[in-house]
């Protein structure tokens, strides 16, 4: 309580409380440590060090039509709507308490999950200091995480332990120190919520395991004994020891397996990405450069003599060209049932409007028939709506700046 390094002022470590207990829970207390530093009886000029306000656990409040809130506990829902006592009432979230008949008792959750499952699901509901809403269907989800961190230490068939005094393998090393890692500075910082979702995740990946070495399983309970005491000491009794799991001291992970042997880095040019590159954390900026110029312009030589002739479209020397083989007219046939496959398709600019030979059209110079006209304007339509598709499915972009392409009989 009295002065120490770090905290001059004396007082307790931490005071959490809600913004509502300013008044009658802080301030009081102030007032009275304040009376007796003056007096001489403490040394301690501040009776806290640091304060921190927690959210509140919400509920949701049903309302009849006179405003009045109504057993939440009672209402009904059905097609959308909540019910009590055959009117329907409507929901609004607010404040958990006994005035507004949405309180939940936590002994019943106890009896049903466990005092542990509780504490954990309180607080992997969100953010400390953020209000959050309460959904008991939720809480089963706390649940089966503790019953998956007791089957990956005990068998449930026989009762006996089920580690094995073996060394895990490096991905679980990885794994585990990178959870002692980021749980140790959750913890630290009271994110909570975050620290159990980095055991959930250990623990996934030992359920994943074989057999479960004995140095994993401890260091598990050990990072969870804080949020969940109760199962925590049954399993630490449980591996064969005899004192209590509070006074161990907590995981440290180790810095060798808390970096990630490569990281990813990707390479972008005028927004776009080029290439993603596998690379060391600890590489220099220039072996970056490059390493990344290299792939660039290797990416850029595959593009110009990689990609088959009939794919190819491009700008040489300022003069756009673009073509369409027999073999883009039967695969985009194949996508599209409804397209004809064309005896023949080119497209060059400088030659005009492309031709493209329908069936129907008739070889002499007697006119067509209307049965013939009919199916020359609906091949050519069929035609038009090709050229059009493969315009748009080209990688050549260029094509769009290009005289117009068109279907003529």
């Amino acid at each position: 309580m009295g002065p120490r390094e770090g905290m001059p002022t004396g007082g307790v470590d931490l005071y959490v409380g809600g913004a509502e207990h300013a008044v009658l829970h802080l301030l009081y207390a102030r007032f009275w440590s304040k009376v007796l530093y003056d007096l001489g009886h403490v040394s301690s000029a501040e009776p806290f060090h640091k304060l921190f306000n927690q959210g509140m656990i919400q509920a949701y409040v049903y309302r009849d039509s006179r405003g009045i809130a109504v057993p939440a506990a009672e209402v009904e829902e059905r097609d959308g709507a909540y019910w009590y006592g055959g009117e329907k009432v409507s929901r609004a979230l607010g404040k958990m308490g006994k005035s507004l008949k949405n309180a939940v008792t936590p002994d019943e959750i106890c009896a049903e999950y466990g005092a542990d499952t509780l504490r954990l699901y309180e607080m992997a509901m969100g953010p400390l200091d953020v209000s959050r809403p309460w959904d008991t269907r939720a809480v089963v989800g706390q649940y089966r995480l503790l019953q998956r961190l007791w089957r990956n230490v005990v068998d449930e068939t026989t009762g006996e332990v089920a580690v094995v005094d073996a060394e895990p393998d490096e991905e679980t090393l990885r794994v585990l120190h990178k959870a002692v890692d980021g749980v140790r500075q959750d913890m630290e910082g009271l994110r909570f919520n975050t620290a159990i979702a980095k055991i959930t995740e250990l623990n996934n990946h030992v359920t994943r395991l074989r057999e479960v070495p004995r140095s994993v399983a401890e260091r598990m309970v050990l990072l969870i004994a804080p949020l969940a005491p109760h199962i925590a000491e049954e399993l630490w009794r449980r591996l064969g020891h005899d004192t209590s799991v509070v006074h161990e001291d907590f995981p440290v992970a180790d810095p060798r397996y808390v970096v990630d042997e490569t990281v990813t880095c990707v390479v972008q040019v005028r927004g776009k990405v080029k290439a993603r590159l596998e690379v060391a954390p600890d590489i220099s900026e220039a072996d970056l450069e490059a390493r990344a110029l290299a792939e660039l312009s290797d990416h850029r030589r595959a593009g110009r003599s990689g990609r088959p002739q009939g794919d190819r479209a491009g700008a040489e020397a300022g003069e756009h060209r673009s073509r369409l083989t027999p073999g883009h007219v039967h695969d985009a046939a194949a996508g599209r049932g409804h397209v004809p496959r064309p005896a023949a398709v080119r497209a060059q600019p400088s030659a005009g409007p492309a031709t493209v030979p329908c069936p129907g059209s008739g070889s002499g110079s007697d006119p067509p028939s209307g049965s013939d006209r009919a199916a020359m304007a609906s091949s050519s339509a069929r035609c038009t709506a090709f050229v059009r598709e493969r315009v748009r499915r080209s990688p050549c972009r260029n094509w769009r700046r290009q005289p117009g392409l068109t279907a003529t009989t």
